[in-house]
């Protein structure tokens, strides 16, 4: 598995990269469509909705859309910063639907990790490496017991994170404030999500492509996840 993980970045990095800082609409127009996908995916799971898992999901949904309005689009740099992205991004791993692409992406550390593994810097790689080994290690148990006493409650305040975290990779947004990095370079620091104008914005059509594009994705690869059929029936018991 973490040689798949390793191959696919070293094989991406760059061309990610270079979409980001030049292409970031379409982009991010798809991963948009990945993500919603998955939070539908994730949702059906539960069969039987009530109270309890509505309530979760509410929350996790606020929660997320909370955290994508008040963290800036650039976090610290420093190394703490770096490894507890990897802690926190490793996790995501074991969660259903969320990838920790998305994670780095509300930690403001995808494009840092992204040039770490394109530039070959060892030293933001390894301290991300470690951070990934300890999180593992430790969240592994934690969401183990909450899946076997609390599944469908579980699965909703998941479901809720990712509708709520869509507003972080929407495509369109205006910059507000900017700031300048290690490099000397200008980069935004507050964005905010705006809706796009259909005259102006040539690339609106290719947006809208690649987000029903990234969407189908998901929907093919749940049809062909042969542990698909076990989340049918969840909150029969904890709904």
């Amino acid at each position: 598995m973490f040689a798949g993980i390793g191959f696919s970045l070293v094989t991406l990095a760059r061309a990610i990269k270079y979409l980001l800082a030049h292409h970031p609409i379409p982009l991010w127009a798809f991963f948009f469509g990945l993500i919603l996908a998955s939070a539908l995916v994730i949702g059906l799971q539960i069969r039987r909705w009530g109270a309890r898992t509505i309530i979760a999901a509410l929350a996790g949904t606020a929660i997320a859309f909370y955290v994508t309005i008040a963290t800036p689009a650039q976090t610290p740099e420093a190394l703490w910063f770096v490894f507890l992205s990897g802690m926190i991004a490793i996790c995501a791993m074991i969660l259903p639907g969320i990838s920790g692409s998305f994670i780095l992406l509300l930690m403001g550390k995808y494009a840092l990790v992204i040039g770490a593994v394109s530039d070959l810097n060892v030293k933001i790689l390894a301290v991300f490496g470690v951070g990934c080994i300890c999180g593992l290690l430790t969240f592994s148990h934690v969401l183990a017991w909450m899946f076997r006493r609390f599944r469908a409650l579980t699965v909703a305040l998941l479901c809720g994170f990712m509708v709520g975290s869509l507003n972080k990779v929407w495509p369109w947004k205006i910059t507000t404030q900017t700031r300048v990095n290690s490099k000397g370079e200008t980069i935004p620091f507050l964005q905010e999500s705006v809706w796009p104008n259909a005259v102006a914005d040539p690339q609106i059509a290719l947006a809208i492509a690649l987000a029903v594009v990234g969407f189908v994705v998901i929907l093919i690869l749940s049809r062909l996840d042969p542990e698909r059929s076990r989340g049918e029936g969840l909150g029969e018991r904890s709904a």
